[in-house]
């Protein structure tokens, strides 16, 4: 037990520790200010939908899932291939939402809004990085 408090002593022991409880409070007022920002840029995507086609705002879906609004891109780091098959579309094939297209929708104006869009095609599925990301909380989860 006297080795512990020796370590716990330790001037470098006392800065990690102090390192850590610094990150831990920059993480959570980091935190609010994203969750904040995305709740922001989720709300401007839903007026944009509703404005161009109509989908009402209250209007959810949580059954699309991420390979189902993505096209199979090679370009994508998630279409990973092994012997001639995506294993990313390889259980959730791409189709449309079928809650008037919500999911593609709002894919396609995060890829808009991104900032790493492809300048060449904004359109392109290639800016975000989507394998850190699940469509079926998009409605729920900014």
């Amino acid at each position: 037990m006297s080795d512990y408090k020796d370590i716990i002593r330790n001037p470098e022991t006392l800065n990690w520790f102090k390192a850590a409880l610094g990150m831990n409070i920059t993480r959570d007022c980091l935190l609010d200010i994203v969750k904040e920002i995305s709740q922001a840029c989720y709300d401007n995507i839903r007026r944009e939908i509703k404005q161009r086609y109509g989908v009402l705002e209250s209007d959810i879906c949580n059954q699309c899932h991420t390979p189902n609004v993505l096209p199979c891109d090679p370009t994508n780091i998630c279409c990973k291939r092994k012997r001639g098959k995506c294993e990313f579309h390889d259980i959730h094939k791409p189709r449309n939402c079928l809650n008037n297209n919500l999911c593609n929708e709002i894919c396609k104006q995060i890829v808009i809004q991104h900032r790493f869009r492809s300048q060449q095609n904004p359109n392109s599925f290639k800016g975000p990085t989507w394998i850190n990301t699940d469509a079926s909380k998009w409605c729920s989860e900014p």
